[in-house]
């Protein structure tokens, strides 16, 4: 069981990293709450329950694994517009 913040953060990191390991396709979609429990960067504007993301931890840890991010609008409902879930797409190999 986690006892602090970080180590919450680390057992989504850790979620999430073995998604993308077992990922078969080169492109995968996930939550904005699920990330940014794995990556918090302060209090949201919009939500008490749901967190910023720290983009550039995010975005380093992606690219370490061979992954880049950005926001998925396209597939986000128009009521949290403000917390877009996460297009992870893996980065050819060449």
């Amino acid at each position: 069981m986690p006892d602090t913040n970080k180590d919450i953060a680390l057992e989504w990191r850790n979620a999430i990293e073995n998604k993308l390991r077992e990922e078969k396709r080169d492109e995968v979609i996930i939550p904005y709450s699920q990330v940014s429990l794995a990556f918090p960067g302060g209090l949201h504007p919009n939500s008490f329950d749901i967190q910023l993301i720290d983009s550039k931890s995010l975005q380093s840890w992606a690219k370490n694994l061979g992954w880049s991010v950005q926001p998925a609008p396209e597939v986000t409902h128009p009521t949290q517009k403000n917390m877009p879930w996460i297009h992870f797409t893996r980065i050819a190999q060449g």
